[in-house]
């Protein structure tokens, strides 16, 4: 029985639709489409493939191996999303501390001094790349940090910037016609964001934006083209773009198929494992977008989880208490996406 389920019962005794006073289940409720009754007591709302040949060669190099009307993405003029480019780095390369003292991403002028090295690897791409390869690359990007929610890939723009994210999470988003938009993948360590740029296409037709805030080291598209001649990096990032077009199949089917619950609990676990943490900044309206849904289905499922003791939210943040009950709710693509990442990163 699934969490939701579980909590429902709990609290209501009941789960008939005629019973709504008591508290019960939307009906649709296991449907990826779920919708929600004005009748029910909802909870308060949710916070405010690489070839062996390639690898082989790494190693040989040196190498270690809903729609929310609320939310709309305006890829295509002003809106809540901040542009690209808001580095807390600054252009001379002189850093300021930030309130809590920690010292801020900056250039990246002297690598082995400033232990860069340690820190790129943090990207699972990254970690596999030869020494040499990893600072030819590094060498003419920067570690950033920017805002949530900037904008760092808009449709029909020319995308000029890689962003390899170190802890950052980014989201790319589709948006329909009426302007509703939905989450159609998620990127973080794992992998690199500017597959447009790989590709060659020219305008991009992807919108992404920072989802979870952190570091990221941004190249120039210019420099990334010309990095990519060196076979190690191309293969990695081929790869990569391979195994990305493939899970997002899976991830339509994912959205028709599964469950909204498990869909979450899914979300939540991915995302946690990009983050390198299970805390994570995360509000109602976030997750909707992401989901697809509507933000009385959030409160619904985040409250059921809560209540079950997998996670606990409180004003904008989400920490995860129980890896192991978001995985028993999580559909298999939680698992799919984790195989495959090993695969293409190992």
């Amino acid at each position: 029985m699934s969490l939701v389920s579980v909590a429902w019962r709990r609290s209501s005794g009941c789960m008939r639709p005629r019973h709504q006073s008591s508290g019960t289940l939307p009906s649709g409720t296991g449907s990826p489409r779920m919708r929600s009754t004005g009748a029910l007591h909802t909870t308060r709302p949710f916070g405010t493939s690489q070839s062996p040949n390639a690898a082989s060669a790494c190693r040989s190099r040196g190498g270690p191996i809903g729609r929310d009307r609320t939310a709309t993405c305006r890829c295509e003029g002003p809106g809540r999303y901040a542009e690209a480019g808001t580095s807390i780095a600054t252009a001379s390369g002189r850093q300021h501390r930030r309130a809590n003292g920690r010292r801020p991403p900056g250039p990246l002028h002297n690598m082995h001094a400033q232990g860069a090295h340690d820190r790129l690897r943090a990207n699972r791409l990254l970690a596999q790349l030869p020494a040499t390869a990893l600072h030819r690359l590094a060498a003419s990007g920067q570690i950033v940090e920017e805002a949530p929610g900037a904008q760092v890939e808009r449709v029909n723009h020319a995308m000029e910037r890689v962003y390899f994210p170190l802890d950052a999470v980014y989201s790319i988003l589709a948006r329909g016609e009426d302007g509703d938009s939905v989450e159609a993948a998620t990127v973080g360590n794992e992998g690199f964001v500017g597959e447009a740029v790989f590709l060659d296409l020219g305008l991009s037709p992807f919108c992404t934006v920072l989802q979870i805030p952190g570091r990221a080291l941004r190249v120039p598209a210019p420099a990334f083209r010309s990095a990519l001649a060196d076979p190690c990096l191309h293969e990695l990032v081929r790869g990569f773009v391979g195994f990305s077009l493939w899970y997002a199949r899976q991830t339509t089917l994912c959205n028709v198929r599964h469950r909204v619950e498990a869909r979450a609990a899914r979300w939540l676990l991915m995302t946690a494992d990009r983050a390198q943490s299970d805390d994570l900044p995360l509000t109602h309206e976030m997750l909707a977008v992401m989901l697809g849904v509507r933000r009385q289905t959030v409160s619904l499922i985040a409250g059921a989880f809560q209540r079950a003791g997998a996670i606990r939210y409180r004003r904008g943040r989400v920490r995860i208490l129980d890896r192991a009950l978001l995985a028993a709710s999580s559909c298999e693509c939680f698992v799919l996406r984790r195989d495959g990442v090993g695969r293409v990163c190992a």
